[in-house]
């Protein structure tokens, strides 16, 4: 998976990276989409030791929403 990398680095715990894929996995378009929404308007406001987390978090959603959308 092409964020194995980024996970390391923001020092994300495999097996919570593991439980989210699974939650993100039963999603449905519209739920991911309004996670998105919610991360990207509070960004910002997260602590900097945190950004890391929050962009692989970020990026695990868009994945997904693409996957489900069928790669546009």
């Amino acid at each position: 998976m092409g964020l194995l990398p980024v996970v390391a680095d923001a020092h994300v715990d495999p097996d919570r990276h593991r439980q989210f894929q699974g939650m993100l996995g039963q999603a449905k378009p519209e739920q991911l989409k309004m996670s998105l929404q919610k991360i990207e308007q509070q960004e910002s406001s997260v602590p900097p030791e945190q950004q890391k987390v929050l962009q692989v978090i970020k990026k695990m959603i868009q994945e997904r929403i693409k996957q489900l959308e069928g790669g546009k």
